[in-house]
């Protein structure tokens, strides 16, 4: 099929999508975002204090947690109709932290710091109750499953959701006799299947990891450079956090959950959490009295299963992710492969939600023909060559199994993309997403303006060491924080959530009627 065919094709595709129906729905679209980072001293080395408790209760409060270890915060937004609301909100959260830390700063960067040791690495605390160890419990699995440095890569999860007004077009257009629950779940699995199909792009246009600490590995690694003594790269590097030495392992690769709907993936992902691996089973679960991790199957639970994108339900108190899934319906999408931008105070911008709003909208209105295991694999491939040679002239993906230019196909989607830009600046009377999609256009034609090729351009130039330039961002991205006036009422606000969550916390733990033991028990039978 032609190029032109197939730019036509999708034209009409969505020009029908939207014959019957307003599509000023549109502006009820909801995208929220979780944004991960160290808490660092002043000389660039992981904070070894508590979570501060002027920040609340990381086990219960809704915007301020943390992920792995006890120096790696999670910033959560709710989800908003607007880019600027998000970011908004995003930076008050930033600036809050950044004045209640004291001398402890924000990194800037995806790949961490550096390390003396993994000794350094102190694993976060939920507290006495139940629900706090079992989270502790799961991510000292994770250290002796993937080790502790892993787990300090740091990371933006961008959450999007459409409104019910869209879903109901969608599905009078295409025929659907099923549920609109059944209708949503079964087009969002659809977009995941072209997310992963074009998430080489996402990677290329937003990888901000080209180059780690030399302290990160405990053995040299073969296929990465030296630049200095405590520097490892790749020249046209775009994201090692998306790569091997980031979120992989054989264990999971060997898995390759399907993608073809959600009885399939949900069924797959349950039988991982129920089938034992000999290298857990080494590990053990229950020794002496003290757990080391949850089980010794493929999988803890789901949340272990690492991919650029997942299917999201709101789970109740202490329901399975997988069991809201299979009793709900998908209601959201979460986007698990962008990298900190350590060019702005928050790792993201108005003009970056932009274009994932474009994206992932691209992906609902695209066809998605489903995915073998076998060309998932494939997929997987184009992805590595981008996290390793994406600004690499003359670089070559493969498609439907033969190989094109990047640059080539890269092309033929910014142009559908063109559309979907137009349509999104239709609903608000303004050109802003396109704006945006051409401040992207311009990376694509000129490898040095993505986050990865400036990086790289000022390691070199400057003859300073990953965690010298990193340490640099991350103080001025805090000056440029604590310089920006923040609300009055919003600081009022957190320091009242920040109280209200460590009592939920004391509740919580007072409440507790169960054992440790029978609590894992019943989560994992589902009877919570």
């Amino acid at each position: 099929m032609s190029r032109v065919l197939e730019y036509d094709i999708f034209h009409d595709r969505l020009k029908q999508s939207f014959e019957k129906c307003e599509y000023k729905c549109l502006s009820k679209i909801k995208r929220g975002i979780e944004k991960e980072c160290l808490r660092v001293t002043p000389d660039g080395r992981i904070a070894q204090t508590d979570h501060p408790k002027v920040l609340g209760s990381a086990l219960t409060h809704p915007y301020i947690t943390t992920d792995y270890s006890e120096a790696l915060l999670e910033f959560v937004t709710p989800a908003f109709h607007s880019p600027q609301e998000v970011v908004f909100f995003l930076t008050q959260l930033h600036q809050f932290v950044t004045h209640h830390i004291g001398d402890e700063l924000l990194w800037s960067s995806s790949m961490p710091c550096s390390f003396g040791s993994e000794d350094e690495i102190r694993i976060a605390e939920f507290g006495s109750s139940n629900s706090g160890q079992m989270k502790h419990i799961y991510r000292r699995g994770l250290e002796y499953r993937y080790g502790k440095k892993m787990q300090c890569i740091a990371g933006i999860h961008y959450n999007f959701s459409f409104p019910e007004e869209f879903w109901n077009c969608l599905k009078k257009r295409s025929g659907f006799n099923g549920h609109l629950r059944d209708f949503k779940s079964h087009t969002y699995f659809g977009m995941i299947r072209n997310f992963e199909r074009y998430a080489w792009l996402i990677l290329y246009l937003f990888g901000a990891s080209p180059a780690v600490c030399s302290s990160f590995f405990d053995v040299p690694p073969q296929n990465l450079k030296l630049l200095d003594p405590k520097t490892y790269y790749l020249p046209e590097a775009t994201t090692f956090r998306m790569g091997d030495f980031g979120y992989k392992s054989k264990v999971q690769q060997e898995l390759n959950i399907s993608y073809s709907s959600l009885d399939e993936y949900t069924r797959e992902l349950i039988k991982a959490i129920q089938t034992k691996h000999p290298l857990y089973e080494q590990i053990g679960v229950k020794i002496e009295g003290q757990y080391k991790q949850l089980s010794d199957s493929v999988l803890q639970i789901e949340n272990e299963y690492y991919g650029h994108i997942r299917p999201k339900r709101i789970a109740q108190r202490g329901e399975r992710p997988t069991l809201a899934l299979k009793r709900r319906g998908v209601e959201y999408l979460e986007v698990r492969c962008l990298d900190l931008n350590p060019f702005v105070p928050t790792g993201i911008d108005e003009d970056q939600v932009r274009f994932m709003d474009i994206f992932i909208t691209y992906t609902a209105l695209e066809e998605s023909t489903l995915v073998s295991k076998e060309h998932m694999l494939r997929l997987r491939e184009n992805h590595q060559r981008v996290v390793t040679h994406g600004r690499q002239k003359g670089i070559e993906l493969f498609r439907h199994g033969d190989p094109v230019l990047f640059d080539d196909w890269a092309e033929q989607i910014f142009k559908r993309l063109t559309l979907v830009a137009v349509l999104l600046d239709n609903v608000e009377k303004k050109e802003l997403y396109q704006r945006a999609l051409n401040k992207q256009y311009e990376k694509l034609k000129h490898p040095s303006l993505t986050p990865s090729g400036l990086i790289i351009e000022k390691l070199v130039k400057d003859k300073k060491s990953f965690t010298e330039y990193a340490l640099d961002l991350t103080k001025e991205n805090t000056a440029a924080l604590k310089q920006k006036q923040f609300s009055p009422d919003f600081t009022q606000e957190l320091a009242e959530q920040a109280t209200k969550s460590l009592e939920e916390q004391k509740q919580i733990e007072a409440s507790d009627t169960l054992s440790l033991d029978e609590y894992i028990k019943k989560y994992f039978d589902g009877f919570l």
